[in-house]
């Protein structure tokens, strides 16, 4: 009887801890599920709130699995419902000889182009500057294509960009032509002493001459770079 009374002790025991142990699992479980709730609400803010038009797309054949209300604006459509609607219709592109048909194929062709025209479905036009990347959208592969729109304060900005790498290629072209010029001059002082003070053969000579031809030819070119 004791024996019996200590093995059904040892089960209680056994019994008690597997149900702290459960009940502590389950805690963790609601912890884990709750986080991640409000890891989805933060993402889903942030998806909402973005200045850029987000659109995920089918990597199998290019259709909107989802967007925000950017890309609501730019394309022109309301929430998803049931239809699916495919992206490629609202690109204003020309399309090549052998057109994307699948949904890699179309992302790629589309973020290749870096810069890119959208149509909204009123028939409106935007430009946008286009990119994206392969992201896991449930349990499927799919893409997020993110269009910026091209305003005229963007458009300024990338001109005086552009005008400042232009400028600072210019100085680094001049600088160059400085530091080629003083050798050049050198050279061509040199070649002109030699052919008219010294007695040469024909063919030094005429060498000579080809090679003096040459250093004026180079530092015309030169002189027309920094003017």
């Amino acid at each position: 009887i004791g024996m019996i009374i200590l093995t059904l002790e040892e089960e209680k025991s056994g019994a008690q801890r597997t149900s702290l142990a459960i009940a502590e699992h389950e805690t963790q479980t609601r912890v884990i599920k709750t986080r991640a709730h409000s890891a989805e609400k933060r993402f889903r803010h942030l998806f909402e709130q973005a200045n850029d038009a987000i659109v995920v797309a089918s990597a199998k054949d290019f259709s909107i699995l989802e967007l925000n209300e950017k890309a609501r604006m730019l394309l022109g459509i309301g929430p998803l419902g049931g239809d699916q609607v495919q992206l490629a219709p609202f690109l204003a592109i020309n399309l090549p000889e052998s057109p994307p048909t699948t949904g890699e194929t179309w992302f790629r062709f589309v973020t290749e182009l870096q810069s890119i025209k959208v149509r909204r479905r009123d028939g409106h036009i935007t430009k946008t500057l286009v990119d994206g990347s392969e992201i896991k959208f449930g349990d499927h592969a799919a893409y997020q294509v993110i269009f910026r729109e091209q305003t005229e304060k963007i458009q300024l900005e990338q001109q005086l960009r552009q005008a400042e790498k232009l400028s600072a290629l210019g100085q680094m072209i001049s600088g160059i032509a400085h530091e080629l010029n003083n050798p050049l001059t050198a050279i061509n002082g040199y070649l002109e002493l030699i052919l008219e003070n010294h007695d040469l053969a024909d063919t030094t000579r005429g060498d000579l001459e080809k090679v003096a031809s040459e250093g004026n030819r180079a530092a015309k070119l030169v002189t027309q770079v920094l003017h």
